[in-house]
């Protein structure tokens, strides 16, 4: 007991003991928060995977209960959800049921999961609704806090047990002997040689270690100290001397020095720092506190910035003090200083002295100012010029701005009358084609399928002459017009096309051409739905639809025969800004109808 209580009085081995506890338990808590860190993880991970299996189990049942709108059994299967780890909350949303929920809702889950029902048959998948789970890692937090306090609570008895042992050991061996070697070190004298340190206990001598290196250190310092002691004492007089010629050099120099004793409150200075001040060396001592005095004589932005690390240097929180000043001379007169402050001599972290070293720098800094103030009137002149530039520059811009202005406004009127000649030209034109379509269904059938070519004619025209754009939903526009062509065949159709798109057009223009491209090869040659493709893309601002007939029986001439092909093409290139092409290859006839929506 006696040997635990002396290990554990000694400073040595109380910090060792702290240091031993604080690097176990810093590695301790490390190890510990990454293994409760995986077990969280993995908890977690299991929850995720129980969700992945969940949905693979119930997507099919649930699906297939939705379909046959069985309340009950959707419930039951909900109800099921929440006997799962972890999931607190269910809501399946359709448009049938609207929302059904089982359990509580959680303002801040941990989780959301949820996924689509889809019901497959032979021909097409229909989406139901989808599933919604909410939940939390509540019992895997408390699983985990469970494991920790329990490897925590272990590891802390066994750091505590191996701390204990080692500090026994550390006394036995380290710090005993450490204490004996205080004990000698505390009574050694240079008036006394003789006295040698040890150590109590027995040891060979072939067989040393650190210790006995210490000792032997001390017996060489005790020798060495001896010797330095005289040595030291012809130092020091070597350095007064020293001492005595540098101040020589100084006075004979511009370089103002002084030295300040902190306790004393005591200033000295040489003749060269009493002239930058314009004071004698009696009148600073007639000063109280005369460091203070002249500290309270610095001027300019920086002067209480100045000031207030000159006490920080002081108080002994700086070193050195650095810089240019400028000070009120005690004669009246505005000078600049550049001045150092170096503490050193310290007693308990205060500085007994300050050396300062001053250099007058008052006409320098005198031509910087008249140089400063040059060059602010320069730059005046020149910010006067360029405003005066600038004011010119803008009213020429004024004035072309003016110019432009009226150049739009002749151009739009000139582009007016051009357009109002364009619109009586078609006028006229489509006049002049309902008389010749009257006639020529008045004749024989080589004429009626004239007068169906001009019909087809004097609808292109009235599309042109009519200039409707308005904003409308191509795809349900589509969509509509199929409808209306193929009726229940619709189905057949192999489409492709986005939810909605919406575009800035004439929406009797893409009727004509579906009606000339669609409805005409459907009714008047008997192609079935199943044969036809419609798929629409849009790549940045062009939009891309495709149109392709499956069939061998036909050539582009007897599908698309004239004049509605190129009808369709002069109406896409002039109604909807793009191009209409045509192509065969291997019994697919296709058009592919670019629109420049930017256009």
């Amino acid at each position: 007991m006696k040997l635990l209580t002396s290990a554990f009085s000694t400073r040595v081995g109380q910090r060792l003991l702290l240091s031993l506890l604080i690097a176990s338990l810093t590695i301790t808590m490390t190890t510990l928060a990454w293994i409760l860190a995986l077990d969280y993880n993995q908890g977690k991970t299991n929850v995720t995977n129980n969700l992945s299996r969940l949905e693979e189990s119930y997507r099919s049942s649930l699906a297939i209960s939705l379909w046959n709108f069985d309340e009950q059994q959707l419930m039951a299967q909900m109800q099921g959800f929440l006997n799962f780890e972890g999931i607190e909350y269910v809501v399946l949303r359709s448009k049938d049921f609207g929302d059904l929920e089982s359990g509580t809702p959680l303002t801040e889950p941990d989780f959301d999961y949820q996924f689509d029902l889809i019901h497959s048959n032979a021909s097409q998948s229909i989406h139901l609704g989808k599933i919604e789970i909410q939940g939390s890692f509540s019992h895997v937090r408390q699983t985990v806090l469970k494991h920790g306090v329990q490897l925590a609570a272990v590891q802390l008895i066994t750091t505590l047990v191996i701390a204990i042992v080692l500090m026994l050991l550390i006394h036995l061996h380290i710090t005993r002997h450490l204490q004996h070697l205080g004990n000698w070190a505390r009574s050694f004298s240079i008036a006394r040689p003789d006295n040698k340190p040890y150590l109590r206990r027995n040891r060979r001598k072939a067989r040393k270690d650190e210790l006995d290196t210490l000792v032997e250190a001390f017996e060489w310092m005790q020798q060495t100290i001896v010797s330095d002691t005289t040595q030291q004492e012809i130092a020091t007089q070597a350095l007064s001397y020293t001492h005595e010629q540098l101040n020589m050099a100084i006075e004979n120099t511009e370089l103002g020095y002084g030295k300040y004793r902190v306790k004393e409150g005591k200033l000295e200075i040489n003749r060269n720092f009493c002239q930058q001040l314009r004071i004698t060396q009696s009148e600073l001592d007639q000063l109280e506190n005369p460091l203070h005095r002249i500290l309270e004589r610095i001027q300019g932005d920086q002067a209480e910035t100045q000031r207030e690390r000159i006490y920080q240097l002081l108080q002994g929180r700086v070193r050195r003090v650095r810089g240019d000043f400028r000070v009120l001379k005690f004669n009246g007169q505005d000078g600049y200083l550049e001045i150092s402050f170096h503490a050193f001599s310290f007693h308990n972290n205060q500085p007994e002295e300050v050396i300062i070293c001053c250099s007058d720098r008052t006409s320098e800094m005198n031509g910087r100012i008249q140089l400063q103030e040059l060059s602010a009137r320069m730059e005046a002149s020149l910010r006067s010029q360029r405003e005066d530039f600038q004011h010119e520059l803008l009213e020429k811009t004024n004035k072309l701005n003016r110019v432009e202005r009226e150049q739009a406004r002749v151009s739009q009127r000139l582009a007016s009358l051009q357009h109002r000649r364009i619109f009586e030209t078609l006028e006229a034109l489509l006049n002049s084609a309902s008389e010749a379509v009257i006639q020529c269904r008045q004749c024989d059938n080589n004429s009626q399928n004239q007068a169906h070519q001009l019909t087809l004619a004097h609808r292109a025209l009235a599309l042109i002459a009519s200039a409707d754009q308005q904003p409308f939903d191509l795809v349900l526009h589509i969509r509509k017009q199929l409808e209306q062509a193929l009726g229940n065949e619709l189905v057949k159709v192999r489409s492709q096309f986005p939810r909605t798109l919406i575009i800035t057009s004439n929406a009797a223009v893409i009727d004509y051409i579906l009606d000339q491209l669609v409805v005409y090869p459907a009714q008047q040659l008997g192609l079935k739905a199943e044969q036809l493709s419609l798929g629409l893309e849009l790549q940045d601002q062009l939009l891309i639809m495709r149109l392709a007939w499956q069939d061998d029986s036909h050539h582009l001439d007897t599908l698309f025969p004239f004049p509605s092909r190129e009808l369709c093409a002069d109406l896409s290139e002039m109604e909807l800004r793009g191009n209409l092409q045509f192509e065969e290859a291997n019994g697919l006839l296709s058009a592919v109808i670019t629109i420049d929506l930017d256009g």
